[in-house]
């Protein structure tokens, strides 16, 4: 869907919650003409029925998102992914990391290593839009 607000969904991934005209989803985004990212915001539908951002959102680089992916599942599932792999269907098969139990006893995820990771997925989304903002002069 391109339009005249500056942003073109390229790939509608998953609507993460729903109330009524208004959604929260991951999707793949092109914003401004500047190369596709992964992209979680709300959205509403206008009175004509076109999608619109409500305001600020996430985008990430796919090692950003990745990141996020990782620190989701061991804060969830106790678990890290050791590899994914993309289907031909568009669906991602996770392969989680062997010999470790799906639960982890031994250390409980906290706050700070939650923390860390958010920073860490941030830092590198931030280098990642020196370095595209560097290449484009």
């Amino acid at each position: 869907m391109t339009t005249d607000r500056g942003f073109i969904i390229e790939k509608a991934l998953a609507v993460i919650d729903e109330k009524g005209n208004y959604t929260k989803e991951i999707n793949l985004v092109s914003w401004n003409g500047r190369p596709t990212k992964y992209d979680l915001r709300a959205w509403f539908l206008d009175e004509e029925g076109q999608k619109r951002p409500t305001g600020k959102g996430m985008t990430m680089t796919e090692k950003a998102a990745y990141n996020l992916a990782q620190a989701l599942n061991k804060v969830l599932f106790g678990f890290e992914i050791e590899s994914a792999e993309l289907l031909p269907d568009g669906s991602i098969k996770v392969l989680p990391v062997q010999d470790k139990p799906i639960y982890n006893t031994d250390h409980l995820y906290t706050d700070e290593d939650i923390k860390r990771d958010v920073e860490r997925a941030f830092n590198e989304e931030m280098k990642a839009d020196d370095n595209a903002k560097g290449q484009n002069r």
